[in-house]
Parts: structure tokens; sequence; C-alpha cells
């Protein structure tokens, strides 16, 4: 299949990706995300930036959460 009949397809829905196979990682449950606080989407948007620094320390369960 080619990368452009993948790409059709995927807009259509009609391709579905694979389960992961192997070693995948175990599902985790994670709490509710935080629907309130926080800034405005339109402020967040103009103060967002990139980073290229990566902690050791795992994220905690909520900010994951918050994310996702």
């Amino acid at each position: 299949m080619t990368t452009l009949t993948k790409l059709a397809l995927g807009l259509m829905g009609q391709l579905r990706p694979k389960p992961a196979a192997g070693d995948a990682a175990a599902q985790i449950r994670l709490p509710r995300p935080q629907r309130h606080g926080g800034m405005p989407l339109m402020a967040a948007l103009a103060h967002r930036r990139s980073s290229r620094e990566f902690a050791a320390t795992p994220l905690p369960p909520q900010l994951l959460a918050d994310l996702l």
C-alpha cells in the first residue's frame, strides 16, 4: 500500500491503526482532566513556545491527563 493510498484512506476514516505488538506498555488509568482554571485558549496559543529539553522524571498522572 503506498503512502498516498494510506493518506487517502486515513482521511476517509477507512484506515485503522493496528494494535501494538510485542513489548507494548501496559495501560494506565489516568485521573479525570481538570477542565477549569488555567488561562484562556487564545492566551495560551499566543504564549506558546517549543522546548527541546526533557526531564528524567515522568510526568505526574494529573498533568498527563490534562495534556491528553
